[in-house]
């Protein structure tokens, strides 16, 4: 079920379109054998290891732009002041980072 990909981005969309392919063949499975069949419900846990896999995916993106976002905020706090970066009250840092 490992997604084999060279960019996140291009990861995030091969598992997209896996998710839909499974998607698919779990509904005509459980049309033609039954919802609750052993193949449906094997297929419906193939296709939650995806979904599973997608949202560790979105989270570790998250994570990492969170990390950047406070290197971004700790670098214009300490040395803001030095360049005249350095906003005028401590919430707007949010300015100056690209999210």
């Amino acid at each position: 079920m490992q997604a084999l990909c060279s960019t996140k981005t291009n990861c995030l969309d091969l598992l997209l379109q896996q998710i839909d392919e499974k998607r698919e063949e779990m509904i005509q499975i459980g049309m033609k054998t039954g919802y609750t069949s052993d193949k449906t419900v094997s297929c419906s846990q193939e296709l939650d290891q995806l979904l599973n896999q997608y949202q560790r995916e979105l989270y570790k993106r998250e994570v990492g732009r969170k990390k950047v976002s406070y290197f971004k905020q700790v670098i214009l706090y300490f040395f803001g002041a030095k360049y005249n970066l350095k906003p005028a009250q401590p919430t707007d840092y949010h300015r100056f980072i690209n999210y």
